[in-house]
């Protein structure tokens, strides 16, 4: 994840650490682990204000790295769990960060929760329409023009957020055949081919966004036009 304060340094993660690292124009250079951080971390998203923040390796919350006021692995942390409103997930349902205008959020199977700034605490999102209330994804792309989302079981949905008013979002549906069986890990939208692509655990699948599903058939009518006897006579109705 580059890092907006400092071009050309950039955080890594991983299972058990976080780490700082700048190319120096010949070659990568290791400037150390982040001392005060307990867990690995993964995700990254850069927020409006130009903090970082990246997802618990293990699905339990979320760390923000304040790398405002440039790099440095001595750059002041915080980790929001539990304690601080977000639900913690499953490893295979860990959160995803996204932003719906200059917010934070975090999506899960757990559900969709907003950094609110004034409390310093994560409140339940209800500013997309379109979505039942607790609806989180498994799988989002937040760097096309509108986030695409990939809702949560039971819904398995396939749409993109959109603005709908001030301070207002719409979740719109596309038609995507049958996702039930997929493990996802990424959504990518593929603008010039009209397709989104959803990377899952042993499956890769294109959502073809002019598909349409097929029209059930007609039922059949039945017109009784004659009725005749065996031997042709013709009778009335």
């Amino acid at each position: 994840q580059p890092v907006r304060a400092a071009p050309g340094f950039f955080l890594s993660g991983n299972s058990n650490s976080l780490l700082l690292l700048h190319f120096d124009g010949t070659t990568w250079r290791n400037d150390g682990r982040f001392p005060g951080l307990t867990t690995g971390v993964t995700r990254f998203r850069e927020a409006a204000d130009g903090a970082v923040w990246g997802v618990v390796y293990n699905g339990s919350g979320v760390w923000r790295i304040d790398t405002t006021g440039g790099a440095s692995i001595q750059a002041p942390l915080q980790l929001f769990d539990e304690t601080h409103g977000l639900p913690a997930a499953r490893r295979r349902d860990s959160p995803r960060i996204t932003h719906l205008g200059d917010d934070i959020l975090v999506t899960s199977a757990a559900g969709t929760h907003r950094f609110d700034r004034a409390t310093s605490r994560f409140v339940p999102e209800t500013r997309i329409a379109g979505l039942r209330p607790g609806t989180g994804a498994v799988a989002i792309n937040a760097d096309s023009a509108f986030p695409w989302w990939l809702t949560a079981p039971p819904e398995e949905k396939l749409g993109l957020i959109v603005p709908a008013g001030l301070d207002r979002w719409r979740f719109e549906a596309v038609p995507s055949g049958p996702l039930r069986g997929i493990v996802p890990n990424a959504v990518y939208h593929d603008a010039p081919a009209r397709t989104v692509w959803i990377a899952g655990q042993g499956a890769l699948v294109s959502a073809d966004l002019d598909w349409q599903p097929a029209q059930p058939r007609s039922p059949l009518r039945t017109f009784v036009r004659s009725v005749a006897t065996a031997a042709g006579e013709v009778l009335r109705l």
